[in-house]
């Protein structure tokens, strides 16, 4: 390889590079001196004016124009990438070049259509072998960002004055020896979305005017960096300007540059490290003696509001090189080869709250907090790292040191798990950072294995991290997603809560994927599964949109396709914008159900505003919320109650997402024990679900209750404790139930945590097993953020019956009875509820009797109510069931198709379902709701509407709100309504003149 000589000075204009077609990039040889690389496999350069999009290296002009510059489009594609390109220079003077004067035109000859700048960056290394690796020094004053960030995508011209940028800089406190190379470099990522097409051209570079080539010597001052740092965690010179500190340079970002102390004072308590702000990008290297002076501050990430501690520095900086080349002061282990974290404790309680406030002692043997800030700016180095938090979108690793050998709370998996006492202050945050990094970051799972890492130990926004001066590497350690034991088979009832991410149909295919085959294959298709999260059908434009259906139905459909049943769906829609999470999204709370082992009772009328109660044991809407209007869910998700019969027994549910916990005050924080933002609010939430299972309760003491979903708490928390009942406890959460290093669904700065559960009433803690299903938290590749949680309870065959397998007689009080398949079923006096048990053949005939019942069909039954106000179902079988509503005011839904509702004697109120069905009011005043949420498929038919004064409803439907949206017409002797283009509805033997508004009802 060459390098060319600049002693007279040196310009490159690129126009020798060709003008049309391709050729093969040669180092060295297609342009002397200059080279390019890429992350990418291809070698060509192609010329163009701009108008591909295609990643690659380019000869960018105008047509058939000699006139060239040189420059890329990054991309994602195996032959491109991320591009470099640069010049190898070496001083042939003969003398020590201590400045240089660099100037070129930085062009954009394309607009991607990505309304962003996109920056090509500078940097320059002494000694460097190629354009990929060693120290290179970042120098900003001579970075190009594209002018152009808005407009119509294409070609442009890159030699126009609007579309390109004159850049002009001077490299200052050089040492490049004479026979010294010096590369230059441009560095052109792939940048986020598509990229613009960003070049250079007429480069030149002279040697900038020489100082004194000997000066007098500098002598470093009485202040050492230890002397800065103290035992505290502000300086104690804070606010004093220093002068000549010495230290050798560790490492050099594009603001400044850490060095410390070469041989430090041997005081663990303070650290020989520190941060010198220069502002802009440093002419020092690694290596280097300097002596620096300025003014010691503190500097706090986030501002001075923020929770976050702060770093101490140098600021206003200027500094004298001594000598290049030096060792670099040794590295500290942290781990047992040399100072060991504490495991337990983070800092305890703080004077006033605040670890800065006087007073405080400092510890480094005792606290994480000050056992870190005592490694603050020094060179660190972690051996044996095992990762207990995936890699992150911030390329930020969380480890354990020494395999985890000293660490305490290890999980089965190869995690942490928090404690109420610990939290765990052994976790090391490994940082790959782009101006200190070489390389990129491993994309790692939880017990992966960390080679060795040496790096800076620094703090930003809430955590100490190792910056990483090594390449980071890892080596897989296997971790497998789980798939549960607990099948629902028989009378397993088994119950799953899930936050499935910010979910609509929308999100990407992986992600839809992914949760569907969670669903149907990790979690072995639960019986109910409680989700949160769900977006609107269009996510999170914001465009008025609430309804979420296309997005259950994208779910449903994609579990169908990984061998799951067809599952049906449950949710309130909410008023838009006024349940918090992603703007526009409105995202809810929501239930899926197997119809072919689940009843879900529907008691309509559930609004987003109204709220459902509990009369006689049952709730007064299904779904329903529970106090939606309460201030403890303002811009929150609101409960979401649901009522369910599994093998003939009755269930509820109550389906949350409590306020979140983001805002609260980070672990290593400055204010000690950190706030824990909205706390109160959860504790608020959870009393009024807790109450609302008291009134389940004070129906009937044996209820079968259950509350679940992302409550954003630990179980050992103070609104946990609220929810479960304290002394008097109402609840019991299944996550106890697990031993203490499995208590996890989320895994947050490498603790792992749960933030989800399932807590139930007595009456089902005894039959109940539990699982956190580990699939996502763990894993880099992540379809959510949360791992699901799955409850499997044993719920036998109701015994409140006699009779032979034929022939079931129910008692005179309140029966639960599972009809198992061509069975007679005489339910008796009482208020009976009758369902069918999971796998029922059907064929059965369920005769109510006196009393308010409750039956449900599944396919070819037929339910007789009797005498009483009676809820016949059959909306979750697949059809050709018979119901009667019998004497009473009868609640009647059909289901799949060729049902049949006879409401008979009473005021009724008859659901058709999802169409072909056949409804009939009988004696009475009757209601015919013919469309609740959706239209039918296909047209049901009622049979006797003139007879009584009854009414017709339809609920739900965005684009049905009055009569004017109807189309009535006249087919023989028949009345048709119809909607959105669709028959909805068949009266016979009506004529459609007779039909006016006040016969309909909108809901």
């Amino acid at each position: 390889m060459a390098a060319v000589n600049f002693q007279d000075g040196y310009s490159q204009n690129f126009d020798s590079l060709i003008d049309s077609g391709s050729a093969t990039w040669a180092n060295d040889a297609t342009i002397p001196g200059w080279y390019t690389a890429r992350t990418g496999t291809g070698t060509s350069i192609v010329a163009s004016t701009g108008s591909s999009n295609a990643g690659n290296l380019y000869s960018f002009g105008l047509a058939g124009n000699s006139d060239r510059a040189l420059g890329s489009i990054g991309s994602g594609n195996a032959a491109a990438g991320d591009f470099y390109w640069g010049v190898r220079l070496i001083n042939d003077t003969n003398e020590t070049i201590t400045g240089l004067d660099i100037s070129y035109f930085g062009e954009q000859w394309r607009f991607s259509g990505a309304n962003a700048a996109q920056t090509v960056d500078f940097s320059y290394q002494i000694g460097a072998q190629n354009l990929t690796t060693g120290n290179w020094i970042n120098f900003d004053p001579l970075d190009f960002t594209s002018p152009v960030t808005s407009g119509t995508t294409g070609a442009l011209n890159g030699n126009a004055d609007a579309n390109r940028t004159f850049k002009s800089a001077t490299l200052t406190n050089l040492v490049l020896e004479a026979e010294q190379e010096i590369w230059l470099r441009w560095f052109d990522p792939d940048h986020p979305g598509a990229d613009h097409g960003l070049a250079i051209d007429d480069f030149t570079i002279a040697i900038s005017e020489q100082g004194d080539p000997d000066p007098e010597p500098v002598e470093p001052g009485d202040v050492r960096i230890f002397d800065i740092q103290g035992t505290s965690h502000r300086s104690p010179l804070e606010g004093q300007q220093v002068t000549n500190v010495p230290g050798i340079v560790t490492a050099v970002r594009n603001n400044g540059f850490y060095i410390q102390d070469a041989t430090g004072d041997g005081n663990e308590a303070t650290s020989d490290g520190i941060f010198i702000f220069t502002a802009s990008a440093p002419n020092v290297a690694v290596g280097d003696e300097v002596l620096a002076s300025g003014t010691v501050g503190e500097f706090r990430p986030g501002g001075a509001s923020s929770g976050n501690l702060t770093t101490t520095q140098i600021s206003g900086a200027s500094f004298n090189i001594l000598s290049r080349g030096n060792a670099l002061p040794e590295s500290t282990i942290i781990g047992v080869e040399g100072r060991k974290p504490p495991t337990e404790r983070i800092y305890g309680d703080a004077v006033g709250g605040d670890v800065e406030n006087p007073g405080n002692e400092f510890n480094p043997q005792r606290n994480g907090l000050d056992f870190y800030e005592s490694l603050e700016g020094m060179r660190v180095q972690v051996d044996g790292g095992v990762v207990v938090g995936p890699t992150n979108q911030f390329n930020e690793i969380w480890v354990l040191g020494d395999n985890g050998i000293a660490a305490t709370g290890r999980t089965p998996r190869g995690g942490i798990v928090i404690s109420p006492d610990d939290f765990n202050p052994e976790r090391i945050q490994i940082q790959i950072d782009r101006n200190l990094t070489p390389g990129s970051a491993p994309q790692v799972n939880v017990g992966d294995r960390i080679d060795s890492v040496t790096g800076i130990l620094d703090y930003s926004f809430g955590n100490f991290e190792v910056l990483s001066t090594v390449p980071v590497t890892a080596t897989p350690g296997g971790l497998q997603r789980e798939v549960t034991t607990l099948n629902p088979v028989g009378d397993r009832l088994t119950v799953a809560s899930y936050n499935i991410e910010n979910f609509h149909p929308g999100s990407s295919a992986s992600q839809i994927n992914g949760i569907a085959g969670h669903i149907a294959q990790n979690l072995k298709a639960p019986d109910v599964i409680a989700l949160q999260e769900v977006q609107d059908n269009s996510g999170p434009t914001n465009n008025g949109i609430v309804d979420a259906s296309q997005s259950y139905q994208v779910l449903i459909d994609a579990i169908a396709a990984r061998g799951g049943p067809t599952y049906k769906f449950r949710d309130i829609v909410p008023v838009d914008g006024q349940d918090g999470g992603q703007p526009g999204g409105n995202i809810r709370v929501g239930y899926l159900y197997n119809p072919e082992r689940v009843n879900f009772i529907d008691r309509p009328g559930g609004t987003a505003t109204s709220e459902t109660t509990i009369i006689n044991g049952r709730l007064s809407e299904s779904p329903g919320r529970v106090e939606p209007n309460d201030p403890a869910f303002t811009a929150s998700r609101k409960p979401l109650a649901g009522e369910f019969v599994f093998n003939g027994q009755r269930l509820f549910l109550i389906n949350n997402h409590f306020s979140a916990k983001s805002g609260s005050d980070p672990l290593f924080g400055r204010f000690q024990p950190p706030t824990n933002n909205r706390e109160d609010v959860r504790a608020e939430q959870a009393r009024i679900n807790r109450e609302f299972v008291e009134d389940i309760l004070a129906a009937n003491s044996d209820a079968r209750a259950i509350v679940l979903g992302d409550l954003n708490e630990f179980q050992f928390f103070p609104p946990l404790e609220v929810l479960e009942g304290g002394a008097e406890q109402v609840l019991n959460n299944l996550t106890e139930t697990l031993p203490e290093n499995e208590r996890y669904s989320y895994i947050f700065e490498g603790n792992s945590q749960a933030l989800d559960h399932i807590l139930v009433t007595d009456s089902l803690l005894p039959i109940a097993e539990y699982d956190i299903v580990h699939v996502n938290a763990e894993f880099v590749d992540q379809d959510s953020d949360h791992d699901p949680l799955l409850s499997r309870f044993a719920l036998a065959n109701p015994t409140s019956t006699v009779g032979n397998s034929r022939l079931v007689f129910g008692t005179a009080g309140d029966d639960e009875i599972a009809a198992q398949g061509r069975q007679t079923i005489f339910a008796g006096n009482g208020d009976d509820l009758v369902g069918s048990a999971p796998g029922s053949t059907g064929n059965n005939i369920i005769n109510g009797g006196r009393g308010n019942d409750e039956l449900f069909a599944r396919r070819n039954d037929t339910l007789l109510g009797g005498i009483g106000n009676d809820y016949l179902n059959a909306a979750d079988g697949t059809g050709n069931n018979q119901l009667y509503g019998g004497i009473g005011n009868d609640t009647l839904l059909a289901g799949g198709a060729n049902d049949q509702l006879y409401g008979q004697f009473g005021n009724d109120v008859l659901y058709a379902g999802n169409g072909g069905n056949f409804l009939s009011g009988g004696f009475g005043n009757d209601q015919f709701w013919i469309a609740l949420n959706q239209l039918p498929q296909t047209a049901n038919t009622i049979t006797d509407f003139n007879l009584g004064n009854n009414v017709i409803g339809i609920s739900g439907v965005a684009a049905i709100n009055s009569f004017d949206d109807l189309t009535i017409t006249q087919n023989g002797a028949n009345t048709v309504i119809r909607a959105l283009n669709q028959d909805i509805a068949v009266l016979t033997g009506v004529q459609a003149s007779t039909l006016s508004s006040n016969k309909f009802v909108f809901a």
